[in-house]
């Protein structure tokens, strides 16, 4: 009994090995650490300034009015729960309705767009 686990062991270890010695060969390999893509801090995207900002100064926006909420995930994760008052525009209508979208909101306001996970909350600020 004691060789037969012993033999599953070593068999489970083998493969194990040969696995990850073909993934670490291959060009489309699967990577072992997730390596996120980094985010600058602030883009200019035709004449406006998009940055990154912290949940308290998106709070503070929602609480004071100031900007608009742009849900950026599927429509079956926005129903599900979303801010309230936020518009849901997934990227794929965006990309399509962008410029008429865009020009609906006041000069004076900013887009605060969110999608999934805590660190993607983007602020464009309109130019002057």
């Amino acid at each position: 009994m004691f060789s037969a686990i012993k033999q599953a062991v070593f068999i489970l270890l083998c493969a194990i090995v040969l696995a990850a010695s073909i993934n670490f060969f291959r060009p489309d390999g699967i990577a072992w650490i997730r390596h996120r893509a980094p985010v600058s801090e602030a883009i200019t995207l035709a004449n406006t300034t998009v940055t990154t900002i912290s949940l308290k100064a998106a709070l503070k926006a929602f609480e004071t009015h100031s900007a608009v909420f742009i849900d950026a995930r599927n429509p079956e994760n926005y129903d599900h729960a979303h801010i309230p008052g936020a518009l849901n525009v997934p990227p794929e209508q965006f990309e399509v309705n962008a410029e008429p979208f865009m020009n609906q909101i006041p000069p004076d306001m900013e887009v605060i767009l969110y999608c999934d996970g805590p660190n993607v909350i983007w602020r464009k600020h309109w130019p002057n």
